[in-house]
């Protein structure tokens, strides 16, 4: 699942001149709810994880989340310049200034900080943490125009440590939809029907921030709005359930929008009575960790794009500069764990573990290269793979990679679970919900196990992502796979078929 946020070209050339253009040693920041890595200024960085915590506290108090416990920490990678974003995705468009990323291996959020997009304003980074938090913690499967509406119109936050702003509108989007300019159509936007210029993608994230702003902010669209999503939940059309929920016909409702974009968009400003705590604790990262982070941060996105070899390679020559430091090896050894010598790997990583058996990391890549081994045909790896994701387990409980990694080395899915096994995996979807690999498995095996209903909830939101490409396409076809299976189960059980 790769989100991009797109940039107005002339903040770009603006950006570009006041990037740095030396390289800046990489810090790490760490607060309740992030891991913050940046290679821009210290006090920059920390500044970047309390500025989020302070942003998620504004979220759990509009969205009224009263219990976020268990969430892993989402990793967010800050760059000083595009040019340093680049050292991750060689190939990254100039024209995006962030994404975001769930995958097995990382969840994680990249953007850049500078004078011009950085802590002065926010928005990219605040974007891409509103899309992680929606799907974290509602992952029910909203229509597209909401999941976008809904980062659009959080991203302008003005957030401190004694006063929360939300709901202005950006420069950008105010102005795309200012002075009566062309707007697409209200259909094409909730059914996000032929999104495909430039000029129409800025228009649907402008027109989408619109709708979601007037819904959020006049207290009788509330009700509407909850309306609709039931509406939408239950199998309605995205287009077709508004107009119900309004009792009204589009083109009336975009009359409504039209004249609430011409009046005074307001916005919310809270005062707080006690001010806001951030913990936050920094520390520079070692020189190999300076050189390598990058490097790994891209090995462990896994994206098709990159040159297996070539990645290796400069991993391996990085990593030989620093023979002692654990990173640097621990690097090399999951570098070749998926592209080298999965021998090599355990070689590399076996003094690390006998000098600290509580790492956990090293017992992970261990299990890694055991699977790797098992998936060629060497059926006592498997063992061996479940033997050290157990020990990475043992020592964290809530790492998705190994609880998933844990659930593959049985048959790597191809047969129904064991009760036991399919909690497992439930609790690694659980904590990952977003995440279309260990989604879609667990919709298969909910599904062998007779719960169809389950797998079409775990199903739905991938269904509906307006980014999905081919994995939404998947999950509409198993949706109505088990949708039909439901039906049939129902069916000889005597009773009316229940709606996905």
């Amino acid at each position: 699942m790769l989100r991009w946020f797109f940039v107005a070209l002339a903040a770009w050339h603006i950006a570009m001149a006041v990037a740095s253009a030396q390289d800046r040693r990489w810090a790490r920041a760490e607060t309740e709810h992030f891991i913050v890595y940046s290679n821009d200024f210290v006090s920059r960085t920390e500044e970047v994880a309390r500025q989020l915590e302070y942003f998620h506290s504004l979220l759990e108090r509009v969205t009224q989340l009263s219990d976020a416990a268990d969430a892993p920490k989402l990793e967010v990678y800050v760059f000083a310049s595009h040019r340093h974003m680049r050292e991750v995705i060689p190939d990254l468009p100039q024209a995006i200034g962030g994404f975001y990323l769930a995958s097995t291996d990382i969840i994680g959020s990249f953007g850049i900080s500078n004078e011009r997009i950085g802590l002065d304003s926010p928005e990219i980074i605040f974007h891409e943490y509103a899309h992680h938090f929606m799907f974290q913690h509602f992952n029910y499967g909203y229509p597209a125009w909401y999941v976008e509406g809904f980062a659009e119109y959080m991203q302008t936050a003005e957030v401190s440590a004694r006063r929360l702003t939300w709901g202005r509108p950006s420069v950008m989007r105010g102005g795309q939809l200012a002075n009566g300019g062309a707007w697409l159509s209200l259909g094409r936007v909730l059914r996000r029907e032929n999104i495909d210029t430039l000029e129409d993608r800025s228009r649907y994230y402008a027109q989408s921030w619109l709708l979601t702003h007037y819904m959020l902010s006049v207290p009788e669209n509330r009700p509407r709005l909850q309306d609709y999503l039931r509406r939408v939940a239950a199998g309605e059309a995205a287009d077709t359930a508004l107009y119900a929920a309004f009792g009204e016909t589009e083109e009336a409702i975009q009359r409504r929008l039209r004249t609430y974009a011409n009046g005074r968009v307001t916005y919310t400003e809270l005062e707080l009575g006690a001010p806001l705590q951030a913990e936050v604790t920094v520390r520079r990262l070692s020189s190999a960790a300076n050189a390598l982070l990058p490097l790994v941060a891209r090995l462990r996105l896994d994206l098709s794009t990159v040159d297996d070899a070539a990645l290796l390679a400069e991993i391996a020559e990085e990593a030989a500069d620093h023979p002692e430091d654990a990173y640097a090896q621990r690097a090399l050894a999951f570098a070749e764990t998926k592209h080298g010598s999965t021998a090599r790997a355990r070689e590399i990583l076996a003094p690390i573990i006998a000098a600290d058996a509580a790492d956990r990391d090293a017992h992970y890549i261990t299990g890694l290269a055991w699977l790797r081994d098992a998936r060629a045909g060497d059926a006592a790896a498997r063992l061996e793979a479940r033997r050290a994701f157990v020990r990475a387990f043992r020592l964290d409980d809530t790492h998705v990679p190994t609880l998933y990694r844990y659930v593959e080395t049985f048959t790597d899915l191809n047969q129904p679970l064991s009760a036991r096994d399919l909690d497992v995996l439930l609790r690694a979807h659980d904590l990952a919900p977003q995440v279309f690999e260990i989604g879609g498995a667990a919709a298969t095996q909910l599904a062998a196990a007779r719960r169809y209903r389950e797998a079409i909830a775990v199903l739905t939101p991938f269904a509906q992502d307006p980014h999905g490409g081919p994995r939404a396409e998947r999950a509409r076809a198993m949706i109505a796979a088990y949708t039909m299976g439901e039906g049939m189960r129902n069916e000889a059980a005597g009773a009316a078929p229940a709606a996905p």
